[in-house]
């Protein structure tokens, strides 16, 4: 069994008992007009105390709060080094940012391959044909992250 790993909490026990996805996380923050410049996004990633990385676009007054924002962090994990296998796969935010979490695409596919295992043993069915039906139900939606 594949497993990804638990974040712990109060006192360690587990969140859930789904498996959390973990990995780098993008910020984006919106950057108000100056007398110079229109309005803006900024995407950093800290990768450690030595480098961030950063990114920043103009405000696309045809594309909403949310996009501009993907559009930051897109075009920050562009110029990643390892961008090629890197996919965002979730969205936070609080008051000031928006926070997009990057896993690796070989993380996507293990937790179908985990997903379809859990399926699979929780129908406990000999009926392949909806077992087959199943599987390829969650195949096609994880598919569409990748679209």
């Amino acid at each position: 069994m594949i497993a990804f790993q638990t974040i712990p909490a109060n006192q360690g026990y587990p969140v859930d008992k789904r498996q959390l996805l973990t990995g780098p996380v993008i910020v984006t923050r919106y950057l108000g007009p100056t007398n110079h410049r229109g309005s803006r996004v900024k995407a950093t990633h800290q990768r450690d105390s030595d480098v961030t990385w950063r990114a920043v676009t103009d405000w696309d007054h045809t594309l909403d709060s949310t996009a501009n924002h993907q559009l930051a962090a897109e075009q920050l994990l562009s110029k990643w080094v390892t961008s090629d296998d890197l996919v965002i796969v979730g969205r936070g935010h609080d008051h000031n940012c928006y926070y997009w979490l990057v896993v690796g695409g070989w993380q996507l596919i293990q937790a179908r391959e985990q997903i379809q295992e859990d399926l699979l043993a929780l129908i406990d069915s000999d009926n392949q044909q909806l077992n087959n039906a199943i599987c390829q139900i969650v195949v096609t939606n994880f598919n569409k992250l990748f679209h």
